[in-house]
């Protein structure tokens, strides 16, 4: 259970750094 739980939050903050960056990209771009 606790090795589930580790790797759904892996998970998440992988995402959440990929679309952060994604948007600093956007927002460079735009500018």
């Amino acid at each position: 259970m606790t090795t589930i739980i580790l790797f759904t939050f892996g998970i998440v903050m992988i995402w959440k750094h990929a679309t952060k960056d994604w948007h600093e990209m956007k927002m460079k771009y735009n500018l």
